[in-house]
């Protein structure tokens, strides 16, 4: 489990195929001004119950780079007020994935089933190229299950078991029983709105097609009546960019100056108005699971409060229920999240995402 983790940590987000940005000191606010700033907020609370119960549930990317994928669909599923499948806008944005795209990946993760790694916006602006996403009632993304709904025969039921057996099928190496129960029950759990038999074959008759083509066209096909459409007015935000190409300079015209130094206040700006905001960063500041070197990672903010004199945000991870942290990080086994103190978050945050 820690191996997958430490490897997820290197493919979760693309930024770290293209360069490790180096670390800066993040002079501009202190932590007696953070915590001025810093009144208890709970986004959730705002929330209709159905959307409040999605994000109190932990998430869970399972054993493959999709992390970008769970945030971008938080901020989506709250904009559209809806829980929606993270599975779904994961599978997109890869589908989508252009061959130089898929060059770079390679450099960095060899080759795998699917590429992997991303990034939180341009997960957001494919799913609206896209024009749907789709509701977790039509498509469950995994996470979710009970120990007692697994059949003893599935060791795990997660998307990158979903990618493994459909290779396996497609290059014709699932012929024994055991293998074929795994299969059935995955492609039954994930495409239940299709016929098993139907969705076996098309796997086996792509052999030529992409992965990520096949993998997305049987979401799309599986969600069926479940698609919601998303507006062509969806207007993605970025800030804190270490790049400085924060998008935000017409709005926020201080931003020009140094996207950085304003980081904790374009989060608490957006909390405030009771916004899930997205972000990428190095979580070798929150676990010890990546080694020094760390990994790239994305998730999303949901809150904040004081603890223990300082200001923290509660940040909801798609680690399932795992609790393997640094100390100083508050695990919140129960719903999948952690909080992270100020100091902290400001050190190890790239990017900020959040959409208007």
């Amino acid at each position: 489990m820690r191996f997958i983790k430490a490897a997820l940590l290197f493919l979760c987000t693309f930024a770290s195929a293209l360069v490790f940005m180096p670390e800066k000191g993040y002079a501009s606010s202190t932590e007696a001004e953070d915590l001025a700033a810093c009144s208890p907020r709970d986004v959730r609370e705002y929330m209709s119950p159905q959307l409040k119960k999605y994000f109190m549930t932990p998430s869970d990317q399972g054993n493959i780079g999709w992390c970008y994928g769970y945030a971008a669909n938080d901020i989506l599923s709250q904009k559209m007020g809806i829980p929606l499948s993270a599975i779904y806008t994961s599978s997109n944005y890869t589908s989508r994935i252009t061959g130089a795209g898929r060059f770079f990946r390679s450099i960095l993760n060899g080759d795998t089933a699917v590429a992997e790694g991303g990034f939180i916006a341009g997960a957001l602006k494919d799913i609206k190229k896209n024009g749907y996403a789709c509701s977790t009632q039509a498509l469950p993304q995994n996470g979710n299950f009970t120990f007692e709904l697994v059949p003893r025969y599935v060791s795990m039921a997660g998307t990158g078991d979903l990618v493994r057996y459909m290779e396996m099928v497609r290059e014709n190496k699932c012929n024994d029983e055991m293998c074929q129960k795994r299969v059935d029950y995955l492609f039954d759990y994930f495409f239940g709105k299709l016929n098993i038999i139907d969705v076996k074959r098309y796997v086996i008759n792509s052999r030529d097609s992409r992965l990520e083509d096949v993998l997305f066209k049987l979401m799309d096909s599986g969600c069926g009546a479940g698609k919601i459409k998303v507006p062509g007015s969806l207007n993605v935000r970025t800030g804190g960019d270490t790049s400085r190409q924060s998008n935000n300079f017409d709005k926020y015209p201080e931003e020009t100056i140094d996207p950085q130094q304003t980081l904790i206040a374009k989060l608490n700006r957006q909390l405030n108005l009771n916004k899930v905001v997205g972000f990428e960063y190095n979580a070798k500041h929150i676990t010890g699971v990546g080694g020094i070197f760390g990994g790239w990672h994305a998730s999303s903010v949901v809150g904040r409060k004081v603890i223990n004199n300082k200001c923290h945000y509660l940040v909801r991870n798609s680690w399932g229920t795992s609790c393997s942290y640094k100390p100083g990080i508050i695990c919140d086994k129960e719903t999948g999240s952690y909080w992270v103190d100020s100091k902290t978050f400001k050190r190890m945050t790239t990017k900020l995402v959040w959409v208007d």
